[in-house]
């Protein structure tokens, strides 16, 4: 064939698939079964395998319309036929390449006169051999009813709204059917009278059944079935299953009329115990998902799955969305072709302790599956982050009966990671996931950073996912501060548990992180370990350190630019700010860091070893020269075609043809990390509408403009954003690529922070908007490029488009660069007569201490300059707070003013009560100042009495509690004046 008809043809086979695309299970090579599959879609490439060839038409059936398009194999046999006269094209073009919107199969596009009348309302598609239909994706106008059909028989009708422009229809939706059917058609068809819709994706369909004509021979079936664990998140959570209303919840597929809730999410609640509020299963892993507000599907692990499929030569195990077909008894024993590929779904909201037993039940139907062939039938676990850590218990749990060869982990954070803290506290649980005014995530976000948060409370699964002791053994750096102080592991544990007392996530951590089985193996230090399990550990290191190490808890305050009208925890104000979840950037995925993925620092390596000085079986996955960090990503690295083949190869035991480097070092002899690439670190507060990439005004399909939200950051962008914090966020950018981020404000003072270098400890550069007020809603434009950081502009003419340049309030080189630290501020009363006098002082190492302002109204700041005079019969309280020369501002403090002697000294007293309302006799009751000048302690009497006094009033005291047999929360006070009823229950 010529090079020219070869191009053409090319040329045809992807204007076809962007007409319409469908996505099956398939196998490759140089054979084919047409039971497999025939096409294979995704975003970054169009393949046909194998050998498909599409019938000619000419060029993208501009001037024809016809009446069917047929895929055939390289034998001439159909695959698959779309019938309904189609289109493909921009109507008003006369280049299809060109076409701005050619990615529809059944569309009438009303732009123009030249519109051809002879298109029809419905689009069949037929299989040769009937298939198991799974779902199918439409998407078109508003207002528009659409009905699908399966072979004429079951019929669902939907009405597509402003909202949702788009629905996937599931088969569990159709009425009657309780399995997913076998079918040889669908037909999708508008029943409005001025219709405009597309069949957008056909997905996930069940392998044809009936055996097929080859053409070669296929590799060898595989000798050991494989069970894939996936991560946190990676599973679908369908609510009212096996009902009429039964729906896919997770990922959030359609709005609700909620708009407290306006993604349902509230549904996926656990209660206190860790159960579900809802009736709620798991149907499927999530493979590629069409969510809501986004044409392209959302891919997680569907090219994991496929390639084992194509690589392999596995064949799943068909489940059907039935939790109940991955039980024992439940296990269905007779498939066309004896399964060999066993993908395991589960509750991850849960513990993971919870879940082994599934994990249990489903390997035990492999092994039911095998028994004829081989009644000590073991498997091989392929997992990836989470599941990794489940698959670990699992072998732990079931020592002598586990079954499992070999376990594969990829991107597992096997020490849990500070990232963990963020999930509790700020709700960024997934990237580009911000936070709403109302709880409504953003266009082309799922999920609300506020909803997350609430949730996670009682997410077990997201509690094991906290940094553990190990970690910080480990780790290069503390990975906890507040207020500049790092926290050791027991600090950080206790301050986790006092902000969820209910839910106390850090005991579920230790519990889980710090398990030894019987025969003394540990969940987290496999060194010396005798489960018999061969291990292989792939993580993946993107060269630029973007994954959270650490996070510092910083309360901030912002100022208007006179810096008299200052902001902070204490004002309920329009614009309440005042805490923020900073990240401090290490190595790792841009998730997992390094320190949790390889278990080595600090002289520390945990790792498994053969009787070896060097552990063979870690390999790490770089990206090369000529890919992006995103193909090191903790998710995006398992659509890399090199990772994907180490599975196979791990899986064949092809240890001469590994494609990653291999890890080979302990920690005793490990070089220094290579050098890494530099990264802008960016730092925004109180800002709304936080976007990527253009510099345009926000799509009218914005649902909620109050908040921050990430629409327009496309796969072409290398940003990683993430909540840190009430309307603030943490950007990280890779120097090398760039990145224009445009963003909106309310018209109060906002802060923006822009640092570049490897991380913080080596920066070299940092610039800084300090107290920074525009008009409210104008569109605001950070651009930082290769070659440097760009002053901000903001739409000073109403235009769209940011003209007006604004000079930063600081640009530091060198050291100075690295100060982002808050200056440390104290204070400390002397009694003059009936008033007090307040000094103020502050301490910063770096950059210098700037100044200091205090206030009495907690608004109105000034200067600070000498001690001030405190009259505590008129001001109970003085506010204050510190900035350094890099304009780093603390939080503001509030101050307790001390009450004249004759009134200073005051009791408490009250009782003690265990979960019975009965006094807890012996109990240790202590109380501190906050300060550090004052501590007593005392015990209560047989009936849980207690007194102290001699305390000195107008200060805050934490109030702690012990006991042999009780356990209880402390409680901070401030006390004014004597108390005699305070009540202490135990937990």
């Amino acid at each position: 064939m010529k090079k020219n008809n070869k191009l053409a043809i090319l040329i045809i086979v992807l204007l076809f698939f962007q007409a319409v695309y469908a996505q099956f299970p398939y196998t490759s090579g140089a054979f084919f079964t047409p039971e497999r599959s025939v096409i294979y879609y995704n975003r970054d490439e169009f393949t046909v395998f194998p050998n498909a060839v599409l019938e000619t038409y000419g060029c993208p059936f501009f001037n024809v319309n016809p009446t069917d398009l047929n895929v055939r194999d390289s034998n001439g046999s159909t695959f698959v036929t779309f019938s309904g006269g189609m289109r493909m094209g921009n109507l008003s073009d006369t280049s299809c390449i060109l076409s701005e919107r050619s990615n529809y199969a059944t569309m009438r596009y009303i732009r123009n006169d030249s519109v051809p009348t002879n298109l029809q309302n419905t689009i069949t598609i037929t299989f040769p051999s009937p298939v198991k239909f799974s779902d199918v994706f439409v998407e078109g106008k508003s207002n528009q009813p659409i009905r699908v059909t399966l072979d004429g028989l079951h019929t669902l009708t939907y009405n597509l709204t402003t909202q949702q422009r788009y629905k996937q229809f599931n088969w569990h939706q159709f009425p009657g059917l309780l399995a997913a059917p076998t079918i040889s058609t669908i037909t999708v068809q508008s029943l409005s009278p001025n219709w405009n819709f597309e069949v957008s994706s056909v997905t996930r369909f069940r392998p044809p059944i009936g055996g097929g004509n080859g053409g070669g021979e296929p590799p060898p079936p595989p000798d050991t079935p494989v069970v894939f664990v996936p991560g946190i998140a990676g599973s679908q959570l369908r609510l009212n299953p096996g009902t009429a209303n039964s729906e896919i919840r997770w990922i959030p597929q359609n709005r609700t009329n909620n708009p407290l809730d306006i993604l349902g999410l509230s549904i996926l609640a656990l209660d206190s115990n860790g159960e579900s509020v809802n009736n709620i299963d798991v149907p499927d892993v999530i493979r590629a998902e069409q969510i809501y507000g986004s044409s392209t599907p959302y891919e997680v692990y569907n090219r994991l799955i496929d390639n084992l499929v194509k690589n392999s030569a596995y064949t799943e195990y068909e489940f059907n969305d039935n939790p109940y077909l991955r039980t024992l008894s439940g296990c269905q024993t007779v498939q066309t072709i004896k399964p060999t590929l066993f993908v395991f779904a589960y509750d991850w909201r849960k513990s993971n302790t919870q879940n082994t037993v599934a994990l249990k039940e489903y390997i035990d139907c492999v092994r039911l599956i095998y028994h004829d062939v081989n009644p000590d039938q073991k498997v091989n676990i392929v997992s990836h982050s989470m599941g990794g850590l489940l698959s670990r218990r699992y072998i732990l749990d079931y020592p002598n009966s586990n079954n499992v060869k070999k376990l594969i982990t990829v991107n597992s954070p096997f020490l849990g990671a500070p990232r963990g803290i963020h999930v509790m506290e700020t709700g960024s649980f997934l990237n580009g996931a911000f936070d709403s005014e109302n709880g409504e995530a953003e266009y082309k976000s799922f999920i609300s950073a506020r909803a997350m948060r609430g949730l996670a409370n009682n997410f077990r699964g997201a509690h094991e996912l906290l940094p553990s002791f190990n970690y910080f053994r480990l780790a290069p750096m503390n990975p906890f501060f507040i207020d500049g102080q790092p926290q050791n592991y027991a600090q950080t544990r206790d301050w986790l548990n006092l902000q969820h007392p209910v839910s106390l996530p850090a005991f579920t951590m230790a519990s889980f992180h710090d398990y030894v089985n019987p025969g003394g193996n540990k969940q987290e230090d496999w060194r010396g370990d005798t489960t018999g399990v061969e291990y292989y550990h792939i993580y993946s290191k993107q060269r630029t350190n973007r994954s959270v190490g650490s996070v510092r808890k910083e309360n901030y305050a912002l100022c208007r630019i006179d810096e008299i009208d200052c902001i902070g925890l204490i004002q309920t104000t329009p614009y309440s700010i005042g805490t923020r979840y900073r990240p401090i950037p290490t190595e790792g995925d841009g998730t997992v860091a390094l320190t949790s993925a390889n278990r080595l620092g600090n002289g520390f390596d945990l790792n498994y070893r053969q009787n070896t000085m060097a552990n063979p079986f870690r390999f790490v996955m770089k990206p090369n020269a000529a890919e992006k960090d995103s193909y090191a990503d903790h998710n995006e690295s398992l659509k890399n075609p090199r990772l994907l083949k180490q599975i196979v190869n791990i899986l064949r035991n092809d240890n001469n043809n590994n494609v990653l480097e291999i890890d080979t070092s302990s920690n005793s002899l490990k070089q220094p990390s290579e050098v890494q690439f530099p990264s802008y670190f960016v730092t925004l507060t109180n800002i709304e509408q936080l976007r990527f990439g253009y510099n345009s005004p926000a799509p009218e399909s914005i649902v909620n403009p109050s908040f921050v939200a990430t629409s327009g950051l496309g796969e072409n962008s290398e940003a990683i954003a993430i909540p840190i914090g009430e309307k603030s966020a943490w950007v990280a950018v890779p120097a090398y690529s760039g990145e224009i981020i445009s963003f909106k404000n309310n018209g109060t003072p906002m802060e923006i922070e822009v640092v570049k270098g490897i991380d913080y400890d080596n920066a070299t550069e940092q610039v800084r908007y300090s107290n920074l007020v525009l008009p409210a809603n104008v569109l605001i434009e950070l651009k930082v490029t290769p070659d440097g950081i760009e002053n901000v502009r903001y739409d000073n003419d109403g235009d769209g488009f940011p003209e007006t340049q604004i000079n930063p309030t600081i640009s530091v080189t060198g050291t100075s660069a690295k100060d982002i630290t808050q200056p440390v501020l104290n204070f400390s009363f002397a009694q003059q007569s009936s008033q007090q006098l307040l000094t103020l002082t502050a301490n910063d190492t770096e950059s210098g201490v700037r100044q200091i302002r205090y206030s009495t109204d907690g608004q109105h700041f000034y200067p600070y300059t000498n001690p001030v005079l405190i009259n505590p019969a008129q001001f109970q309280r003085v506010y204050a707070f510190a900035e350094d020369n890099n304009r780093n501002k603390t939080g503001i403090s509030t101050i307790n003013v001390p009450l004249s002697p004759t009134s200073a000294e005051v009791s408490i007293s009250g009782r003690v009560l265990n979960q019975k309302n009965r006094g807890v006799s012996r109990a240790t009751i202590t109380i501190a100042s906050t300060n550090g000048t004052f501590s007593k302690t005392v015990r209560s009497n047989p009936f849980g009495y207690f007194s102290i006094s001699e305390i000195q009033s107008g200060n805050d005291y934490v109030i702690s509690i012990s006991h042999k047999n009780y356990s209880f929360n402390s409680q901070v006070l401030s006390i004014i004046e004597h108390i005699g009823d305070l009540v202490l229950v135990a937990k």
